[in-house]
């Protein structure tokens, strides 16, 4: 049987959730109301990106500047060569922006990676949206996600394959629900607590290869 990991990108490969850090920098208190707004599901993520990009007020060249200064999880990277030593495939899932997560990556010649993410294009500093993995008919969660990680996982076990699920927030919740093995920190570790979700608790990479070596040798 086939494996696949799937991991989130903010706050599990990359230190901190970018697009956190990037909007409390450039909007400030602002973003806070935008964000518990989508945290209660009152708006969903295309409304929350739209409402925050509007109230930027510095050029794309600024932004990537700042892209410039996130750094990833270190042992990332060997995460990534027990994969390809197992013969796992590896996708990450955000709902985030594929602008920074490809932009990050390849500073450290990890832009080969597959991404299923929402993506922005800017005409000067307008940002134009697009949102090519939303299912705003999934019941889970109404439709609230710009990326339906749970629609992912669930079309890679329709294939037949094992799934690994990597995450630490809420928009990681459902898809972990349908994984066959997830590593969960942050909200995730306390979503899948509160409705008995079984998992695997971590702190970084490190802790998921000495998992799958002791458990998986």
């Amino acid at each position: 049987m086939k494996t696949v990991v799937l991991c989130d990108f903010d706050g599990t490969i990359a230190l901190g959730d970018v697009m956190d850090g990037l909007f409390a920098r450039y909007i400030g208190p602002a973003y806070q109301g935008i964000y518990e707004q989508w945290d209660r599901g009152e708006i969903n993520t295309p409304e929350a990106l739209e409402k925050c990009f509007a109230l930027l007020r510095v050029t794309p060249d600024e932004l990537n500047r700042y892209l410039d200064g996130v750094l990833i999880e270190p042992s990332f990277p060997a995460f990534l060569r027990l994969c390809q030593e197992r013969g796992y495939d590896f996708y990450i899932l955000s709902d985030g922006l594929t602008w920074y997560i490809e932009r990050i990556l390849k500073r450290y010649g990890l832009d080969h990676i597959p991404i299923f993410a929402n993506t922005v294009s800017f005409d000067g500093s307008e940002a134009h949206f697009s949102f090519p993995w939303r299912n705003e008919d999934c019941k889970p969660c109404g439709g609230v996600c710009g990326t339906c990680k749970r629609d992912i996982v669930l079309s890679f076990k329709r294939k037949g394959a094992r799934v690994i699920y990597i995450g630490d927030g809420l928009s990681d919740r459902y898809g972990a629900m349908e994984a066959d093995l997830v590593f969960a920190k942050g909200r995730l570790r306390e979503h899948c607590l509160a409705v008995g979700q079984p998992f695997v608790p971590f702190h970084d990479f490190d802790d998921i290869i000495g998992f799958l070596r002791e458990k998986e040798p």
